[in-house]
């Protein structure tokens, strides 16, 4: 019996093997060629190696697919994203480029960039990147959020001056069901990442994709819906040391499928039992406020209490203590729970309790977070 026909595929997640270097990054792609596998997924990050950089260096010396899992499309101007699409198009010898988009993580993108209206923004983007590949002429005007984002005058229009040697698809890596019926609209697939065995065992994958279904037949789209999925693997030599590295990840996944609303029988689906998962909330980062987690990669959240990240960064230069973004919002919130700050007093408040973080006589636990 068949269980299983389609690809097989790595993905190379630069942020958390950041030691590997490009040229190492070839000989790992063409390892997973040399062992049949049929593609590599690179994902996106600013402060690490640039994913276009990475795929092109590995479309010049290895024939294998190649992705982006994910594209954000914050980091990446439109027209200069389709520009080095097509161009890496040259290299690949008509080999599928596939494009995984979304907004991208909190603990990543979040923590870098104001994600404003992150569904339009992803539309807009697919929308504006399939009219450049197919040789249009755009319009900026078309493109509101786009526009505004990345100050584009929208009286002003371009179009590519060459024409992509490749087929270049997109694949919508956000899993909601708004950007996956957005997905059904305009996408050639959907990409679910890594908490897709959760998904599936509790039956809401089933959900997602008939979102995507729904879109699909709204646009009278003749063509199915491509399917990815992302399952994590921990390979090790020592089966005991196999075990263990992704504990973290796990237990955070558990809490964020908790704050997603996972009920008891669909815990229990997962092989796990519903009262195991409240002690591991005692080990949560209090600093993190909820409304970020909720949405975040489990690993990349991942810390200790008394983590820095909880806490002020100095600024070298001029002596004082400069609180960093979610500490400021975590200060603010805190002091605003507590009556004890105006809007004339704000400011003054948070360098005094930031002061007091980076010496140490206070840290960032348990404070209330508000919109």
């Amino acid at each position: 019996m068949t269980i299983f026909t389609g690809e097989v595929g790595l993905q190379f997640t630069t942020h958390i093997a950041n030691h590997y270097t490009v040229p190492q990054w070839i000989e790992l792609a063409q390892l997973a060629h040399n062992n049949n596998f049929d593609q590599v997924w690179v994902n996106d990050n600013l402060g690490y190696r640039n994913v276009f950089v990475i795929l092109t260096a590995i479309a010049s010396r290895v024939p294998i697919k190649l992705g982006t899992a994910i594209l954000v499309p914050y980091f990446r101007n439109p027209v200069d994203a389709a520009d080095a699409f097509a161009a890496l198009s040259e290299l690949v010898d008509g080999r599928e480029i596939s494009v995984g988009i979304a907004r991208g993580d909190y603990a990543q993108a979040g923590n870098q960039i104001n994600l404003a209206k992150p569904i339009s923004f992803v539309k807009e983007t697919v929308q504006c990147m399939k009219r450049l590949f197919e040789g249009e002429t755009v319009e900026y005007r078309d493109y509101p959020v786009l526009s505004s984002f990345y100050q584009l005058k929208k009286n002003s229009s371009i179009h590519l001056r060459f024409s992509p040697k490749a087929p270049i698809r997109f694949y919508s890596g956000g899993n909601g069901p708004k950007i996956m019926r957005i997905a059904g609209q305009l996408m050639d697939g959907v990409l679910i990442g890594g908490f897709f065995i959760p998904l599936v065992r509790s039956g809401k994958l089933r959900e997602l994709l008939a979102a995507a279904e729904v879109g699909r037949t709204e646009f009278n789209r003749q063509t199915s819906l491509r399917k990815v999925c992302e399952i994590n693997i921990s390979v090790s030599d020592d089966y005991e040391g196999a075990r263990i590295f992704p504990k973290r990840y796990i237990a955070h996944m558990l809490l964020v499928l908790d704050a997603l609303g996972f009920s008891d029988a669909e815990f229990r689906a997962l092989n796990v039992e519903p009262e195991a998962v409240k002690p591991l909330k005692r080990h949560l980062p209090q600093a993190v406020p909820s409304r970020m987690w909720r949405r975040s990669s489990p690993m990349k959240w991942w810390m200790p209490v008394s983590s820095p990240a909880g806490r002020a960064t100095a600024s070298k230069s001029s002596k004082r203590c400069v609180p960093t973004r979610r500490t400021t919002a975590l200060i603010k919130s805190a002091w605003q729970s507590s009556g004890r700050i105006t809007d004339k007093r704000s400011s003054y408040w948070q360098r005094r309790y930031c002061r007091r973080l980076f010496s140490g006589e206070a840290r960032v636990r348990g404070i209330p977070w508000r919109e």
